[in-house]
């Protein structure tokens, strides 16, 4: 990630939960993340972190959240002009989604975009595969207030959907043990590959790189 800035900084590491696998051990954070960022973390690159499946096993995922700057287990961030929804796709309950309606409802001034982070994916072709409880309680919404891109992790590999309702939904859970991944009728690219994402935000585009761990491009393509 270092080499691949290529002159810039990052202004924010968004990770995709199960932070710190396998049993979501706050004594773990240090090793599992802080310290392996620290490169980017020392820059004042601003972390903004999920909540995965692994990271409640042993229900530390507050003092996990608490190390890590945050205090919610799901919440809005700005980055610039972009505005990330933080979903806690381990709860999908009426709660979390009456106030993702709330959020996606409001305009706040200075934001030009709008994206939405989870762990578990709406649409997979990977070994764990779609969660219908998320595609069916916040994929509606998604496609109502018109947000382009929706990322998750949960499965180990690269995956990029066609758009669907309007939204490109990513799946980026390549810096974890690769597992096979495979194909459906909504799958543009798909590649068990280590990988990190790359998203450069402009007033009018996205442009969306996903960069092996050689430097070479998996995929890239732009939202305008």
């Amino acid at each position: 990630m270092q080499q691949a800035q290529d002159g810039f900084t990052f202004d924010a590491l968004l990770l995709l939960g199960d932070l710190v696998y396998e049993v979501g051990d706050p004594e773990r954070v240090d090793e599992a993340v802080l310290e392996p960022f620290a490169p980017l973390v020392d820059e004042g690159v601003n972390l903004v972190p999920v909540l995965g499946n692994h990271d409640v096993v042993s229900d530390g995922q507050d003092e996990i959240l608490r190390l890590l700057g945050e205090s919610h287990n799901y919440y809005v961030e700005y980055v610039g002009s972009l505005r990330i929804i933080v979903l806690d796709s381990n709860e999908v309950d009426d709660d979390q989604t009456a106030w993702l309606r709330q959020v996606l409802g409001q305009s706040p001034p200075g934001v030009r975009w709008t994206i939405a982070a989870m762990h578990h994916p709406a649409y997979s072709a990977g070994e764990h595969g779609s969660d219908l409880e998320v595609r069916e309680a916040w994929s509606p919404l998604f496609a109502e207030f018109d947000v382009p891109l929706v990322l998750a992790g949960h499965d180990h590999d690269y995956q990029r959907s066609d758009e669907i309702a309007g939204v490109t939904y990513v799946v980026s859970g390549g810096g974890a043990k690769l597992r096979a991944t495979g194909s459906e009728d909504f799958t543009a690219v798909s590649e068990s590959v280590l990988h990190f994402l790359d998203v450069a935000v402009y007033d009018d585009r996205l442009e969306v790189r996903a960069i092996g761990q050689d430097g070479e491009l998996v995929d890239q393509f732009t939202i305008r």
